[in-house]
């Protein structure tokens, strides 16, 4: 019962939580700029480059806003099905406590880089002062990281409260992540208190530290698989549509690059190009663990649970 109480809580405030995000998609704004238009001087011009997106097509805009929203959706939902299942199973033997730690800190630096680079316009006039182009960060883009650093500390909560005292985070992954921690904590100070690097600076280090738990916190959850010669306990759901999210997310940025003739933005974007690519590479791997190398194992188990 109180699970079922919980999973309501879960789904209601999720159907808010996507009401709103229609709202703020509607306060969003795109200006297509037309070459030919004369009436338009390059001071004017420069103002609305500070300031806006400038696309060459309002189609192409459209379907990367709707790239976007699908690798939003597919990304968030992608979080629910491991939540779901360790609810279902009082338990989270299958889920490696590595990875949720390090996911915990990819979380949080990757909503720092989107949120800042989206809301602040100090921020903004700095990137465009230094890379000349439009930030390549949308709205969708910092409610996916907020949305799943948020669902991340609710896995964290339940590997908490499910642990049966014998599983707990490595030694190698306490020590990386309190490098990282501390890193990020005195370089928020030098911001703070010295000019000596800018929040510009220091938001793409948070996307790097980004890009560096993911290319490393899949790692212990492929080992603990391998481990156990098998995936039970690790919802496949949660990487089929971590796939999905992937791939639409590149293909946000590819139709961003040819809508705005600047190839740039996969360079002045590295965090959200290399961690779509890093999570179909692992998603792949996953898919061959379940569906190949443990299926056995785990058709055995399902069909105990049925």
């Amino acid at each position: 019962q109180e699970q079922l109480i919980f999973l309501k809580v879960i789904i209601s405030n999720l159907f808010i939580f996507i009401i709103n995000c229609f709202y703020f998609l509607s306060l969003s704004k795109t200006i297509i700029i037309d070459n030919n238009d004369n009436n338009i001087d390059n001071n004017e011009t420069l103002l609305i480059l500070k300031s806006h997106n400038v696309a060459k097509s309002e189609s192409l805009t459209k379907l990367s806003t709707a790239f976007g929203w699908l690798y939003f959706f597919a990304w968030s939902f992608s979080f629910y099905p491991q939540l779901i299942l360790n609810f279902r199973l009082k338990s989270v033997e299958g889920l490696s406590f590595d990875y949720q730690a390090f996911n915990f800190l990819g979380f949080f630096c990757y909503s720092i880089y989107n949120c800042v680079l989206y809301f602040s316009s100090s921020v903004q006039q700095q990137f465009f002062e230094q890379k000349g182009d439009d930030i390549p960060v949308h709205l969708n883009d910092c409610i996916f990281a907020l949305h799943g650093f948020l669902i991340t500390c609710l896995v964290i909560i339940q590997c908490f409260y499910y642990n049966n005292g014998k599983k707990y985070v490595s030694v190698p992954a306490m020590i990386i992540l309190t490098i990282g921690w501390i890193i990020l904590y005195i370089c928020l100070l030098i911001v703070l208190l010295t000019t000596l690097i800018d929040w510009l600076w220091y938001i793409y280090l948070c996307s790097y530290f980004k890009l560096g738990v993911t290319a490393i916190k899949y790692i212990p959850q492929a080992y603990f698989n391998y481990q156990r010669k098998s995936t039970i306990g690790w919802s496949i759901g949660n990487i089929l549509l971590d796939l999905t999210g992937g791939i639409l997310s590149f293909c946000q940025l590819f139709v961003d690059a040819v809508n705005y003739e600047d190839w740039g933005l996969f360079s002045d974007n590295p965090a959200k190009l290399i961690l779509s690519l890093l999570s179909i590479g692992f998603d792949l791997l996953f898919i061959v663990q379940h569906y190949i190398l443990y299926y056995p194992k785990n058709k055995e188990f399902i069909i105990q649970m049925d």
